[in-house]
């Protein structure tokens, strides 16, 4: 029997030059992989690092806020209260723009009622029943604290001593208050009435 010895792997095993070379390229690509591999680590730690800067000063900015407004709990509550303050406004503008088109006596008559109003008091819900020849409006405080430092009473003075009120308006009165929540504050909204001297709609 012939036996034949045949290595069939004789021509595939590769020479010691091409060896080397795959070594360096092994080599080479274990490198790049490496230095991207600490490049993407050395851009995550950086963002983890801005953004605990980033939140720090959110919450430092926060504390300061509170401490110069103790009555807001944060700044988008403050942000809410300012928005509602601007609807508010809006609302009470577009009544006197009607009222004022209808008859236009209206206008000077809610200016001296509001340039009586302490600061950061808003008017709004102004009604004329020009039937009865009434006018009723409500002022608001923004948060609880605000309303306790002037009352009813001090208000009605302020307006009966104004020339111009006493020449549209009588029997100027205090209907009542209430309170309004928004978010986690309480505002509260007093209710007021009086009479039309002239005028109407």
């Amino acid at each position: 029997m012939i036996e034949y010895r045949i290595n069939l792997l004789r021509g595939r095993v590769p020479t010691c030059a091409q060896r080397r070379r795959r070594y360096w390229l092994m080599v080479g690509y274990l490198g790049v992989t490496g230095v991207a591999l600490v490049a993407a680590l050395s851009m995550s730690t950086s963002r983890l690092l801005e953004t605990n800067r980033l939140r720090g000063k959110s919450a430092a900015l926060e504390s300061q806020f509170r401490a110069l407004r103790g009555d807001v709990a944060s700044i988008p509550e403050h942000a809410a209260l300012q928005q509602r303050q601007l609807q508010e406004q809006r609302r009470a503008l577009e009544s006197v723009a009607a009222h004022y088109a209808a008859d236009p006596f209206i206008a000077p008559l809610l200016q001296a009622l509001v340039l009586k109003l302490p600061a950061g008091v808003l008017m709004r819900h102004v009604a004329i029943q020009g039937e009865e020849k009434t006018i009723s409006f409500e002022i608001l405080f923004v948060g609880a604290q605000s309303a306790r430092n002037v009352a009813p009473a001090d208000l009605l003075a302020r307006w009966n001593q104004d020339s111009l009120l006493a020449a549209h308006v009588s029997d100027l009165a205090f209907l009542g208050s209430r309170v309004e929540g928004i978010v986690s504050r309480e505002d509260t909204i007093w209710r007021f009435s009086a009479s039309l001297k002239r005028g109407g709609t």
